[in-house]
C-alpha cells in the first residue's frame, strides 16, 4: 500500500525536531498508517508482523547475518535462508568465525533488503540454536539450495552443502521490524532499476 498524502490532521500531531530531522508519530491516524517523516515531508511506512514475514519470504533475498566477536568487533556475512514458519533457517561451518560467535553468545541480528528503489528492508533479531544432525542437514541443505538456485539444482546443492562439518542454525525471532519505501516521496530516478518486488 502507498503511504497517502500527508494530511494537516497528521501535521497537528505531537513531533519533536532531531538535528534538522522533522520527526511525526502518526500511529493514531484515521488510515492506522503507523508513519515516519523525516526530511521535509519523505514517509516511510513500517511494515506489519504479517508483511515483514511476508517480505522474508519472497522474493528470494540474500539475508545479512550479524554477530559479536570476542572482542566487542561486529562481523556481518551473507547468508542464505529460509523459513519454518517464523524461524529463520540456514547452514553454517562448525568452524567458521560466526559459528564460533554465535556459541559465545547466541544472540543474532539478520537484515534483509530490497535494493531497488524506493527500498525497504526489514530486521528480524533473534536467539540461535545449532544442530549437527545429518539427516536435517541434508534437507534443509537442499530446501535452501532450491530456494535460491532453482528446484533443478536443489539435490545438487542439497549434497555439496551438507557434509561433515555443517551445522543447521535455527533463529527464534525476539524482535522483527521492517519499513518499505523508504524514498518514496523523495524523487526516483529516471529510469527505473527493475524491481525485485
Amino acid at each position: 500500500m502507498r503511504v497517502p498524502a500527508i494530511t494537516e490532521e497528521a501535521l497537528n500531531q505531537p513531533k519533536c525536531v532531531f538535528n534538522d530531522y522533522t520527526v511525526f508519530d502518526c500511529s493514531q491516524s484515521a488510515a492506522g498508517t503507523n508513519l515516519h517523516l523525516i526530511a521535509g515531508g519523505a514517509a516511510m511506512e513500517q511494515m506489519t508482523k504479517e508483511e515483514c514475514m511476508q517480505f522474508l519470504r519472497s522474493p528470494v533475498r540474500t539475508g545479512k547475518l550479524a554477530t559479536v566477536r570476542k572482542d566487542g568487533r561486529p562481523l556481518v556475512v551473507p547468508v542464505w535462508y529460509d523459513l519454518e514458519g517464523e524461524t529463520v533457517v540456514f547452514m553454517t561451518a562448525q568452524d567458521s568465525i560466526k559459528t564460533k560467535n554465535m556459541r559465545r553468545d547466541p544472540r543474532v541480528s539478520l537484515c534483509v533488503d530490497d535494493e531497488v528503489t524506493p527500498f525497504a528492508y526489514v530486521e528480524f533479531e533473534g536467539t540461535v540454536v545449532m544442530s549437527d544432525d545429518p539427516d536435517q542437514a541434508l534437507y534443509w541443505a537442499t530446501r535452501i539450495g532450491g530456494r535460491y538456485m532453482g528446484q533443478e539444482l536443489a539435490e545438487t546443492y542439497g549434497k555439496i552443502n551438507s557434509g561433515a562439518g555443517v551445522l543447521i542454525v535455527h533463529v527464534t525471532p525476539t524482535h522483527l521490524h521492517g519499513y518499505r519505501d523508504i524514498t518514496g516521496r523523495y524523487p526516483q530516478p529516471a529510469q527505473s532499476q527493475g524491481s525485485s518486488r
